[in-house]
């Protein structure tokens, strides 16, 4: 392995934040990372052209919405759909009581942004507690956000003697025009129920035909957690119901963790999950599939782990898939065993995997 010259400096700020690493198909690369006194942070874009070949001079600064806000901006994420579109989505603290979701956007590679940022949560005044954006792009400008937010609803209104309790539900905005317009309100994904909802881990995943899927952690009450999936078929606008609860495809029945969802223009959707199951069964890694847009799942999940990857810690787990059927899934071995990374792959939209996983390195 070669490169071309020792690394270089980009970001003089004495505190910066993990950074995030994009590029597109003209030679673009582009690194986000927070930086600035913790109190109020904001983001840093540095703009690499010819592959990564040209530095950057100046990383170009992104601010919070507010001057006032407490921390800046927090929990962003950050987006491109590949032909210079650049998308960053934040949460942003204007009071304990009035935490909301916005996005910028540059269309030009990162060259110049958006003058004001767009907020993409409930416009309305109030209390509004919007938490942890997720934010993807599909072609022809589509943009998708969704983000869990705190809501007292009449089932949990404060009463005297008691403690105030929210639900906690997941909500989902759209745009079709490379994020300049947006819903003028927001599309909640979930209900909530008799006992208090926490819903947790929304992730989004769309195709070329307007086909979007969301997929979260919900737990009402006491109830043991689910894994719920949910998929719209006209760009967003609206979701199915019921929501198909695919945690019941597990023979484990344990504590779920970090589900992803995954899907290709030929309606193969693919949702990988963590799982601990109670007693020696331990961890475990599991994968269900669609081949017809969602509309229908196997009875049954795939494990991916065999006997030796048992353990009581959830992995670092990465998920990957292509347009030809190809889907790879790679993990650590855990606390016990962290220097080993391991493998699982199938070539047939998911259908068969290796017989057990395979050793890939230490």
């Amino acid at each position: 392995m070669h490169w071309d010259e020792p690394p270089r400096l980009l970001s003089a700020s004495s505190d910066v934040g993990i950074p995030t690493l994009l590029t597109d198909h003209d030679g673009g690369v582009f690194v986000a990372s927070l930086a600035g006194p913790r109190s109020h942070r904001f983001l840093e874009v540095a703009i690499l052209d010819d592959f990564g070949a040209t530095f950057p001079s100046t990383p170009i600064r992104l601010t919070a919405a507010f001057p006032t806000s407490q921390y800046g901006i927090t929990n962003h994420r950050f987006a491109s759909n590949g032909r210079g579109h650049l998308y960053v989505v934040w949460e942003e603290i204007k009071t304990l009581s009035d935490v909301r979701i916005y996005l910028t956007r540059s269309l030009d590679q990162g060259k110049t942004w958006a003058t004001h940022p767009i907020l993409v949560s409930t416009p309305e005044e109030g209390e509004h507690r919007a938490h942890s954006p997720q934010i993807i792009t599909a072609p022809e400008g589509r943009v998708y956000v969704a983000w869990e937010q705190d809501e007292f609803g009449v089932g949990n209104r404060e009463q005297p003697g008691e403690i105030r309790k929210a639900d906690r539900v997941l909500y989902v905005n759209r745009s079709l025009d490379y994020g300049l317009t947006w819903l003028p309100q927001p599309i909640r994904l979930n209900e909530t129920g008799q006992g208090p909802v926490a819903s947790s881990w929304p992730q989004l995943s769309t195709d070329q035909k307007g086909n979007v899927y969301a997929i979260w952690l919900e737990q009402e009450g006491s109830n043991r957690t689910r894994l719920l999936f949910t998929r719209s078929t006209d760009f967003g606008m609206t979701w199915s119901g019921p929501r198909v609860p695919l945690d019941l495809s597990s023979p484990f029945k344990g504590w779920l963790f970090n589900p992803e969802v995954r899907s290709d223009d030929a309606g193969h959707v693919w949702v990988l999950w963590q799982e601990m199951a109670p007693g020696p069964k331990g961890w475990q890694l599991l994968i269900n599939r669609s081949d017809d847009h969602g509309e229908s799942w196997g009875t049954q999940a795939t494990a991916l782990t065999g006997p030796l990857q048992r353990g009581r810690r959830f992995r670092d787990v990465s998920f990957l898939n292509d347009m030809h059927g190809r889907l790879y899934v790679a993990w650590d071995g855990g606390p016990e065993n962290s220097e080993e990374i391991f493998f699982n792959r199938s070539t047939d939209f998911g259908a068969t995997w290796l017989s057990r996983e395979v050793q890939v390195g230490r």
